[in-house]
């Protein structure tokens, strides 16, 4: 990726008064690379997605940034910068629009449990980009930190390790009650997580007794309703915490 795509700060669209944000770290980069026959095939062109960890010039609150950038067809990265931009174009991928469109109804119903819409912005690369005059799209949403606020990640992603196990069974309850509150705030409304069902996307804020998601939403066309189902895809079931525990009982001795 050509350092020079990640500005240092970044204004977004909208009203008075505007969000300022200063890019404060990377986390991420995923590309979709893709020749000129799979972008003609699937009707996007090929992408790379980076998500940045952001703070409120303002406020100081966290902000987590998707930057969507137009990357050229496999084979022609090094073709001169004139042939590179006439691949360019303006239309977003559909998972962008998708995107925008589930968060920004996380941010109109309120919901304190998932990432709302903060902003977006729409611009175009320079001549120094992948591919001149293709589209740049930035879409800011709320996000939590464990430094911030008393947040707790209930896993840090290796097995059997984070918050969730190390609490206690009536703890590990009230998670689980927390849980079915926040998903219901916001399933009751057709949307759901998009991303992986894994306990190191949830936060847990042992003070207000709530728990937070991060990650991508989607919007669902059919009705929904609780499952008690979703404990186990969360692996926050009490089975769940079991298995792990007896599988580091047994490799971690």
């Amino acid at each position: 990726m050509l350092p020079s795509l990640v500005p240092e700060d970044l204004t977004l669209d909208g009203p008075s008064p505007q969000t300022h944000l200063e890019i404060v770290e990377i986390l991420d980069e995923a590309a979709a690379e893709m020749s000129q026959e799979e972008s003609h095939r699937k009707g996007v062109k090929p992408n790379v997605l980076i998500e940045l960890l952001c703070r409120n010039t303002a406020s100081g609150a966290p902000a987590m940034v998707q930057m969507y950038v137009q990357i050229p067809v496999t084979g022609t990265e090094w073709q001169p910068p004139s042939k590179r931009a006439r691949q360019a174009v303006d239309v977003v991928p559909p998972r962008a629009r998708k995107c925008m469109d589930a968060h920004g109804q996380l941010r109109d119903i309120h919901c304190e449990h998932a990432p709302a819409l903060i902003g977006s912005r729409q611009t175009t690369q320079g001549p120094g980009g992948w591919v001149p005059g293709g589209y740049v799209l930035y879409i800011a949403l709320t996000t939590v930190r464990e430094e911030d606020g008393g947040m707790v990640a209930l896993s840090t992603g290796g097995i059997g390790e984070g918050a969730f196990y190390e609490m206690s069974p009536a703890a590990r309850a009230q998670v689980r009650l927390a849980f079915k509150a926040a998903f219901t705030s916001f399933g009751r409304h057709r949307i759901v997580p998009s991303t992986m069902w894994v306990p190191s996307r949830l936060f847990w804020d042992p003070v207000k007794q709530k728990i937070f998601f991060v990650g991508d939403f989607k919007r669902i066309e059919r009705e929904w309703e609780w499952d008690d189902e979703e404990f186990r895809r969360w692996r926050i079931s009490e089975e769940a915490y079991e298995r792990v525990m007896r599988y580091r009982q047994r490799y971690t001795r």
